[in-house]
C-alpha cells in the first residue's frame, strides 16, 4: 500500500507544477496586457493621449486574446487535478471570481467595441470601460490568490486586498514595456515618448520607467 501511494505522488506533483507554470505565464503575459490597459485609462483624451492609445492598441492586438489561454489552462488543471480544492475555493471566493470574470468580459468586449464606435462619445465610453476593467480584473484575481494564501478563504481580508493592490502596481509597471516594444514604436519615437534613448534603456530601472511613464501620460493630458 505504501508503494502504491508513493507511486501516485508524481502525478499531482506534476499537475501542480504545470499549474504553477500556467499561473506564472498568465501573470507575466497578462500583466503586461492589463498594465497597458491601465495606462490607456490614464492617457486622457488629448491628441497625444490618442497617439499613446494607438500605440497600446498596436502592441496588444496580436496577443491580448492569446493570454487568456493560460487562464483557461489553469482553471481546467485545478478542476481536473484538484477537484476538492476547486470546489472549496470557488464556492468560498465566488464574489472575487465573479468581479474578475466580469471585468475580463467587459474588457474584451469594449476593446473590440472601441474599434467600431463611430461617435466620439461612444468611443470614449468604450475607452473608459476598457481601462476600468483593466483595473478590476487583475485586482480581483490577485485578491483571490491572497485569500488562498491566507488559508482562510475569506473574500475581502487584509491579505487579499494587499495582494490586489500589489498586483495593480506590478501590472502597471510591466504595462510600460508593451507599448514601448520595438514592434510598437521606432527607436526615435520611443526615445521621444519616454525620454530614454535606446542605448540607455537596458540600464533603466523599474522605478525610472514608472516615473517616465507617469510623466509622459501627464503630458498627454
Amino acid at each position: 500500500m505504501a508503494r502504491g501511494r508513493g507511486s501516485s505522488r508524481p502525478v499531482p506533483d506534476l499537475i501542480a507544477f504545470v499549474l504553477l507554470l500556467a499561473i506564472t505565464a498568465y501573470s507575466t503575459a497578462g500583466g503586461v496586457d492589463f498594465g497597458a490597459g491601465i495606462w490607456d485609462l490614464m492617457a486622457g483624451n488629448s491628441p497625444r493621449g490618442r497617439e499613446a492609445r494607438a500605440l497600446i492598441d498596436h502592441a496588444m492586438a496580436p496577443v491580448w486574446e492569446v493570454n487568456n489561454v493560460w487562464l483557461v489552462l489553469a482553471i481546467v488543471l485545478t478542476w481536473t487535478g484538484f477537484p476538492i480544492l476547486f470546489q472549496q475555493v470557488f464556492s468560498s471566493l465566488y464574489p472575487l471570481f465573479t468581479f474578475a470574470l466580469l471585468g475580463l468580459v467587459l474588457r474584451g468586449a469594449f476593446f473590440a467595441f472601441r474599434h467600431v464606435a463611430e461617435e466620439p462619445r461612444a468611443h470614449r465610453i468604450a475607452d473608459v470601460v476598457f481601462g476600468l476593467s483593466s483595473l478590476l480584473t487583475p485586482f480581483f484575481f490577485a485578491a483571490s490568490l491572497g485569500a488562498i494564501a491566507s488559508g482562510h478563504l475569506v473574500p475581502f481580508s487584509p491579505m487579499s486586498v494587499s495582494f490586489g493592490l500589489v498586483s495593480l502596481a506590478a501590472t502597471a509597471d510591466s504595462g510600460l514595456n508593451g507599448p514601448r516594444c520595438p514592434d510598437a514604436m521606432r527607436p526615435s519615437e520611443a526615445a521621444k515618448e519616454t525620454g530614454v534613448s535606446r542605448d540607455e534603456r537596458p540600464k533603466t530601472t523599474s522605478a525610472r520607467r514608472w516615473a517616465g511613464g507617469t510623466a509622459a501620460m501627464r503630458r498627454k493630458r
